[in-house]
């Protein structure tokens, strides 16, 4: 499910619908996923894209690879997240979530990632 909405962001970088401001009944477009994979419970995601091409942050030695785009989403998530109003930190550390799921996608130099996690 994970690697399916990473795809599906390459196009529609958003958690709802371009068409509308909110996708039926205010779900975001993850919501059918989640009910297709039979995830009923709580449910929240996280999105992402960036360069592949960044050159080494502070945060990130070694070059590009894949373990240093998810290091680097997990950081900006648990301690940059104030623009969202923490919503993915409270989402990634939420004792309700027994699932997590983890999709990226490369596409013309940029990297789409998805965390999608539930309860099952």
């Amino acid at each position: 499910m994970a690697q399916k909405r990473s795809q599906q962001i390459i196009t529609n970088f958003s958690h709802y619908n371009k068409a509308n401001s909110g996708a039926s009944n205010g779900k975001g477009l993850a919501y059918q996923l989640f009910k297709k994979y039979g995830y009923d419970g709580y449910r929240s995601e996280c999105i992402a894209k960036e360069s592949w091409n960044l050159p080494n942050s502070n945060q990130i030695k070694g070059g590009r690879s894949e373990k240093s785009i998810a290091l680097s989403n997990l950081h900006e998530y648990i301690y940059n997240d104030a623009s969202s109003n923490w919503g993915h930190r409270d989402a990634l550390l939420n004792s309700k979530y027994n699932v997590i799921g983890v999709g990226g996608t490369l596409k013309n130099e940029m990297v789409y990632t998805t965390a999608e996690l539930g309860k099952k």
